[in-house]
């Protein structure tokens, strides 16, 4: 009996650590989606000269939500 319901943990925790994979690869491909709609709010605001400031290597803009950091990618808004 003790050794089925360990088994059992053993599997909710399996089920768990899938269900969050899966959200890391949603949120994986929001942030590509995000990525692109930055870069490119960033192109136009290069284009109209609109103030983003450099921090060291580092883009960040400033863009009205939170600053995201992945691995070592900042996050970009512009003013």
């Amino acid at each position: 009996f003790l050794h089925q319901t360990s088994n059992i943990k053993h599997q909710t925790s399996n089920i768990k650590h899938q269900t969050s994979n899966i959200k890391h690869q949603t949120s994986n491909i929001n942030f590509l989606i995000l990525k692109r709609t930055m870069l490119f709010k960033v192109l136009l605001a290069v284009q109209k000269k609109k103030s983003c400031k450099n921090f060291s290597d580092y883009l960040i803009f400033i863009y009205k939500k939170p600053v995201f950091k992945i691995g070592r990618i900042f996050f970009y808004y512009c003013l």
